[in-house]
């Protein structure tokens, strides 16, 4: 379950069910005097629950079967490296500007993963961390995101750097720093899933597509057109969060080359920030175990809102 949010959501979702069916089956046991139009509705109820049950919990099973690695094993070079820096609390001190640099020593720790794809990319990313933080120095920048209640547009004006950078930068900022904890998830043009620092609450797929509702793919459709809404994920206990995102090119071959597009998204968990008096925008983890039911983007059935 930590290393699936598919399977922790699924689990939980079985184990709702599971609390209804004994809760219902409960008050036909103790309670003698029950109307007989009640006791039918109350059996009916019992009997519809537990085929839906039935039949999410096979739906589970064909999940959990389609995925049999190992959770502890990474089997890619991005969760190998996801892995690596979660292990350092999304936080690398070593590449500070506000400190003696020692980037040697976090660069060998890197070149120590297992594959050299996931060196690649741990090596690629230290080297736009260590921008980041020249351009943004974490006392400074700490300073000024309180201040600006973690605004990225507002920080990006005041440091001049742009909206990614400072993504990047709050996502990279000490729990503490912050006021809180921070997310991110990053994705390329096609939509693939290049990054993610989760945040408790807003579960981000390890396999499979994620919702197309994100702001993340608002942004994806109009590049440097920057959106700002609350979310609310679905679920026994909805959560609202406050989320920043963003398109911008990359011209990795310059002026004659493809147009090469990097999406972002900033995570902000309503404990961390104030949540302006937007209208929420319902959305989901996946198709799969999303439970909203008549969603105009959905492109799957959901194991938990037609299983359960």
């Amino acid at each position: 379950m930590t290393h699936d949010p598919f399977l922790s959501a699924s689990l939980h979702e079985v184990i709702s069910a599971v609390t209804s069916i004994r809760s219902t089956a409960a008050i036909l046991a103790d309670t003698e005097d029950i109307d007989a139009e009640w006791q039918r509705r109350f059996h009916r109820n019992l009997s519809d629950d537990s085929r839906r049950l039935a039949e999410g919990a096979q739906a589970l099973v064909a999940y959990l079967d389609e995925g049999t690695e190992d959770p502890g094993v990474q089997s890619s070079p991005q969760e190998e490296v996801e892995a690596f820096l979660r292990a350092r609390d999304w936080h690398l001190p070593e590449l500070e500007r506000s400190l003696p640099p020692d980037p040697a020593r976090i660069v060998a720790e890197a070149r120590e993963l297992t594959s050299a794809p996931a060196r690649e990319l741990a090596l690629a990313h230290l080297k736009r961390y260590r921008r980041d933080a020249e351009l943004m120095p974490l006392q400074r920048f700490a300073e000024a995101a309180r201040g600006a209640g973690l605004d990225p547009g507002a920080l990006a004006q005041a440091f001049g750097v742009d909206p990614g950078a400072t993504f990047r930068r709050l996502a990279a900022l000490p729990a503490e720093r912050a006021g809180g904890s921070v997310g991110l998830v990053a994705c390329d043009g096609s939509g693939t899933l290049t990054f993610r620092k989760p945040v408790e609450g807003f579960a981000l797929p390890r396999f499979g597509a994620a919702c197309p509702l994100w702001p993340l793919y608002q942004a994806l459709s109009r590049p440097m057109a920057p959106v700002r809404a609350v979310v609310e994920l679905g679920g026994a206990a909805p959560q609202r969060f406050l989320t920043y995102a963003i398109c911008q090119p990359a011209l990795a071959a310059g002026f004659d080359g493809p147009q090469v597009l990097e999406a972002a998204m900033l995570i902000l968990p309503e404990g961390t920030v104030a949540l302006p008096r937007l209208a929420p925008q319902p959305v989901g983890t996946s198709c799969r175990i999303c439970p909203r039911r008549g969603c105009v983007a959905r492109r799957e059935p959901s194991i938990l809102a037609d299983g359960f």
